[in-house]
């Protein structure tokens, strides 16, 4: 199986998302800020997709 990445929107910038996927072929690790029990501390939790190839938003068609 093959995932390819889209690009974040701008409009999705304008509402302060952040790109939160990175690809490294054949890998997708999705990055996403949680909050500790304590209710302040927040930390980053990663989780890693194997694929059989990945693409990040930068590849063209043609790579592909």
């Amino acid at each position: 199986m093959c995932v390819r990445k889209r690009p974040i929107f701008d409009s999705e910038k304008l509402e302060g998302n952040i790109d939160c996927i990175t690809t490294s072929n054949p890998i997708c690790l999705i990055h996403a800020t949680k909050i500790k029990i304590d209710g302040i501390s927040k930390v980053l939790d990663n989780q890693l997709f194997n694929f059989d190839h990945s693409f990040g938003d930068d590849n063209t068609s043609e790579e592909i």
